[in-house]
């Protein structure tokens, strides 16, 4: 019997929780697109509260600990850059809502992210 890579994973682990994007990567179809939209809203959230240099901060902060959070689940589930693993969007649209300056505009850092 073969098991899905998602058998693998839990959303109790930290590390999952955090590379499967809150669980937003388990979300079918386009898990990718969901993780994106779940990282636009946190990111604006986090960005509105904390300003644009603390949030420019934790951007590096989550690239830097995304590359173990997405190695690590990537390892244990046994496959190479599952679509589950969504950690990376919620860094691209980190980026991109540095990008904009934080001119608030979520919908562009979301659209943009996906394309």
């Amino acid at each position: 019997m073969n098991s899905s890579p998602l058998d693998k994973v839990s959303l109790k682990n930290p590390v999952h929780l955090l590379a499967l994007g809150f669980g937003s990567g388990l979300i079918h179809p386009a898990p990718g697109t969901w993780g994106s939209l779940a990282g636009t809203m946190l990111g604006s959230a986090l960005l509105t509260c904390l300003g644009l240099k603390i949030f420019l901060i934790l951007t590096a902060l989550c690239f830097a600990l995304g590359c173990y959070l997405c190695q690590k689940t990537a390892d244990d589930m046994g496959v190479h850059d599952h679509g589950s693993i969504v950690w990376d969007e919620f860094v691209g649209v980190f980026i991109q809502l540095c990008r904009s300056l934080g001119l608030r505009l979520p919908l562009y850092c979301f659209v943009s992210s996906i394309f």
